[in-house]
């Protein structure tokens, strides 16, 4: 009988029970708030902050997760960091819980995106409303590479190629522009001049700045010119 009483024992399955609530203590309900906020540029990480609130006054806990539901999609690993958590909430707390979201930047003009926040597994709390959607507002500038006007692309007089790099609006600060050079026909070190890594500023008040070429004697055929946010030009040698 002694053994009998011990498996019965062991066999008792471990739940998680949250404490009940003091007398007039309601168990609560739970909903979150969608959220946003600007991308800005790297190094810069913002964070996108959802409010949690549960409304009561019970002790209880509820998970948390990510996901990359959202139209357009922000993808997790690109856009944002994926992440997973637990709320707590002990007797009489208050209702608000916050949970932010690491958001990663880049240059690229683009789509504001969204992702999604989910509730999920609550013990004591009942959830009202479980998805909150999350939008990453994008704040970069566009940029664009402009031929010169009713001009060629080349000088063979001074031996360059010169291009305007022009921004979607005016910076109100001055504002660096990678770019960089790209083989066509033709090639870095036989026709031009290459550029592997660039910058060019565009003026606080303006929106665009030239950026210049060299060529190299006897040069021909064409290359391409590359700019931060993946804008390109095919750049022509002419051939006298």
């Amino acid at each position: 009988m002694l053994g009998l009483a011990l498996v019965a024992g062991a066999a008792a399955p471990a739940t998680a029970v949250p404490p009940a609530p003091p007398s007039g203590c309601s168990a609560r309900s739970v909903v979150v708030v969608d959220a946003e906020v600007r991308e800005f540029n790297p190094p810069a990480r913002p964070s996108l902050v959802f409010t949690v609130s549960a409304l009561g006054c019970a002790a209880g806990s509820i998970d948390w997760r990510t996901t990359s539901a959202g139209t357009p999609p922000a993808t997790a690993g690109v856009d944002y960091t994926a992440a997973t958590g637990t709320l707590f909430w002990a007797p009489g707390d208050p209702p608000d819980r916050q949970v932010a979201v690491e958001v990663i930047g880049d240059f690229q003009k683009e789509p504001d995106e969204r992702l999604t926040l989910e509730l999920l597994n609550p013990v004591g709390p009942t959830i009202v409303d479980g998805t909150a959607t999350g939008t990453i507002l994008d704040d970069d500038l566009g940029f664009t590479i402009l031929h010169p006007d009713s001009e060629p692309d080349c000088d063979r007089i001074d031996w360059t190629c010169d291009l305007w790099v022009l921004s979607s609006q005016k910076v109100p600060v001055a504002t660096n522009v990678s770019w960089m050079t790209v083989n066509g026909t033709a090639t870095g070190g036989d026709d031009f001049v290459p550029v592997p890594g660039g910058t060019v500023v565009i003026p606080a008040g303006s929106n665009k700045a030239k950026l210049t070429v060299h060529l190299l004697p006897g040069a021909a055929g064409y290359f391409y010119v590359r700019i931060t946010g993946g804008a390109e030009a095919t750049v022509t040698i002419p051939s006298t």
